[in-house]
């Protein structure tokens, strides 16, 4: 009995099935997606065209779980962290009390705790308590053998709280400048600011810069001061991080007045940090999304010529991952993930245009940025193997079918599918131009 072309499909890849099952128990859900773009349907190529679609969908599905994955790996340590804060606090908070008791049961003397731990009330001063009691101690000013409060003066109190100074509103609307300094940002491939064209040279320090890029992510959102503080300083107490957070606002404003043009550049209401509103700033990775979405637009609306414009025009934008210089930035991986997959459908469908309309050097070219992307794309090796074929090179279409063979071993271990093969064997055998095409 004959094989459907499904049928015949399902069984030449019967072992990406179970390398992708063992995928998910891992949860490897990037690897899985690759899998299934490795061994990726089209109604063109498959006759049924639901399971294709149930493919593409899977897809979709590994790279949200990727997506939420990390996002929760975030999220717990930051839980993480602010359970050990509340737990230091408290201990604070019982030291405090600890103090307060000894002081009014004390006939107003302060009484140290003892050297070993005794029973008292039903309960015994651990070392840790009185390692906290010693910081309450010290932080009120007291000595080891401080008199009573009626024979001496009231202890030195704490320094007061730092008042956010950057909190104070802003001038009336009058006395500001009567038109705010334009910021353009390059955050694809090398992060560079201007303001009034002015290069940003001098930073004052890296916190400052991370400061700068979350809430640009984050822009037309307020984002609070303990957010930053959690994740700029997550290793350093909360009153100190706060003044470290005050100090890097302040020296970032101030290096964003490279050329002497005023504004406030940077809003506080409320505890929360913003952009000013009213500030002109360009961003690179929002204009690339922009014409990413103009193009699909244009596309689906029928308007191919136009959509390729746009396409392009993102496609220029893109000079680099987003912020590429922070590799292991955690908060902003999936907003980096997002773009590069924008970028790698941008290059698929510029590829198809051009193969279609048998411009091969552009379709080589495009090809080319995908597989520096993901050399595993075998879609498009089969397009280079193709384009070198309609230019009378047959050499670099072979080569090109063992560029992807190795690559295939060496990132996901699995053969090439069988369409590959196919269409290596044709161009061995020297068939025709329009029969490789095809």
């Amino acid at each position: 009995m004959a094989l459907t072309p499904m049928s015949k499909w399902l069984a030449d890849n019967q072992d990406h099935w179970h390398a992708a099952s063992k995928l998910l128990k891992d949860k490897q859900y990037r690897q899985i997606s690759q899998l299934l773009r490795h061994v990726g349907l089209s109604p063109e190529r498959v006759e049924d065209a639901l399971f294709a679609n149930l493919l593409h969908i899977a897809r979709q599905i590994c790279e949200a779980c990727a997506q939420y994955e990390a996002e929760t790996r975030w999220h717990l340590d930051a839980f993480e962290r602010a359970r050990r804060r509340e737990r230091d606090l408290r201990q604070t908070l019982e030291a405090i009390f600890e103090v307060v008791y000894q002081w009014s049961h004390g006939g107003g003397e302060m009484i140290l705790p003892p050297a070993e731990p005794k029973r008292r009330r039903e309960r015994s001063i651990s070392a840790e308590t009185r390692n906290l009691w010693a910081r309450m101690q010290k932080i009120l000013g007291f000595s080891e053998t401080a008199p009573p409060l009626s024979a001496s003066p009231s202890p030195q109190l704490p320094d007061l709280p730092v008042i956010d100074m950057t909190a104070i509103p802003a001038l009336p609307a009058a006395a500001r400048p009567a038109r705010m300094a334009s910021v353009t940002v390059y955050t694809l491939g090398v992060f560079r600011v201007y303001v009034n064209e002015q290069l940003v040279e001098k930073w004052p320090g890296n916190k400052c810069k991370e400061i700068f890029k979350y809430l640009l992510v984050n822009r037309g959102k307020s984002i609070h001061h303990e957010i930053l503080t959690e994740l700029i300083w997550p290793d350093v107490g909360p009153e100190s991080a706060r003044k470290n957070l005050y100090q890097a606002i302040y020296n970032l404003r101030q290096a964003l007045r490279t050329n002497g043009s005023g504004g406030d550049y940077i809003l506080c209401e409320d505890s929360c940090y913003c952009f000013n509103p009213e500030l002109e700033l360009w961003v690179d990775s929002e204009a690339f999304l922009e014409q990413y979405q103009t193009g699909r637009k244009l596309e689906a609306a029928g308007h191919p010529a136009q959509a390729v414009a746009a396409f392009e025009a993102a496609e220029s934008m893109y000079e680099g991952e987003f912020l590429a210089e922070d590799p292991y930035t955690d908060w902003l991986l999936v907003h980096r993930e997002n773009l590069k997959h924008a970028y790698l459908d941008i290059l698929e469908r510029l590829s198809r245009h051009y193969f279609t309309q048998a411009q091969w050097a552009m379709c080589i070219s495009f090809c080319q940025k995908i597989l520096a992307n993901d050399n595993c794309r075998e879609d498009a090796h089969r397009r280079l193997m193709r384009c070198y074929v309609q230019q009378g090179q047959r050499n670099l279409a072979l080569r090109q079918f063992h560029f992807c063979v190795e690559a295939l071993r060496q990132e996901l271990d699995v053969p090439p599918m069988a369409d590959t093969l196919a269409l290596y064997q044709q161009i061995r055998r020297g068939q025709s131009q329009d029969s490789v095409a095809s």
